[in-house]
């Protein structure tokens, strides 16, 4: 839904956190879309807005109630141009802002997230009774902390999240203005990423005899995340190559060719544990 202010309020948006400068200065351009091409005062006011800065500072009155689409063109070094929109709605009468710098989070389970609002009030209206509120809203269990959950930031403690859940949040204010319950409310999307598997494989890293038997052993790799399901088990071997392209031992360079021609299939079996007669590699890593 659109951002709502009050017409007693200015209009502040920032597309500053743009990325795709390269580290460079970017160039910002604002334009307004909703039968106010014409409105002089706010064509001025946007044509003066500095085009390094990404924040655009209207002040109250400029832009009449209703609702309107603000347009931002950003220009790299390269001239490469991508544009954005906002609607925003502004109101005769008291309007309760949020702010949250993020409105979708990535997270590992192993690390706190702490999700975070600014709540502002109109300048000319009073509020009373103003009081917060988060809740989930779908995804899977999760108990929020009491203390936090009535605040402006809520904390997910670590651990408490299910690797690869989606969790979505609502936060809502409340308060009185003018004899009249006024509320407003935001959605934030935490989404908790899954572990990488960590692989262990017994039996490398050693020196054998040319002929001599190899078995090694992935069976005590484990998911961390202790997801459900059956792991599986994919074999490749690559011989390692000097720099001249001569096969040797110890410079980790690998060839594209295989170690072996696998006319027995070994290296094809979904199977925790390889085992190679011998006869299949030759004298080198």
């Amino acid at each position: 839904s659109p951002a709502q202010v009050s017409s007693c309020d200015g209009v502040l948006l920032d597309a500053s956190a743009s990325s795709g400068g390269g580290g460079r200065q970017m160039s910002f351009t604002w334009a307004v879309d909703s039968g106010l091409e014409q409105d002089q005062a706010l064509k001025l006011a946007l044509a003066n807005t500095a085009r390094d800065s990404g924040v655009l500072s209207l002040p109250a009155g400029l832009v009449p109630p209703g609702t309107h689409r603000f347009i931002v063109s950003v220009e790299n070094f390269i001239r490469l141009r991508g544009t954005s929109s906002v609607p925003v709605t502004v109101v005769n009468g008291p309007v309760l802002g949020i702010r949250t710098a993020e409105s979708e989070v990535f997270a590992d389970r192993d690390d706190d997230v702490t999700l975070s609002v600014t709540v502002s009030t109109s300048s000319c209206f009073v509020f009373t009774g103003t009081t917060f509120q988060w809740a989930l809203v779908s995804g899977p269990p999760l108990e929020l902390e009491a203390r936090s959950a009535v605040s402006t930031s809520l904390l997910i403690p670590e651990g408490t999240t299910v690797p690869g859940g989606v969790y979505n949040l609502s936060f809502t204010a409340r308060g009185l203005s003018q004899g009249v319950q006024r509320e407003s409310v935001i959605f934030v999307v935490v989404r908790v990423k899954r572990s990488p598997l960590e692989v262990i494989v017994a039996g490398g890293n050693s020196v054998v005899s040319e002929g001599s038997k190899v078995v090694l052993d992935a069976s005590p790799s484990y998911d961390p995340d202790e997801a459900p399901g059956v792991m599986h088990y994919y074999w490749s071997c690559k011989p390692v190559l000097r720099y001249d392209g001569a096969k040797t031992s110890g410079r980790g360079v690998t060839s594209e060719d295989a170690c072996f021609y696998d006319i027995d299939g070994v290296l094809l079996k979904d199977s925790s544990i390889l085992t190679l007669a011998g006869t299949e590699l030759s004298s080198t890593t």
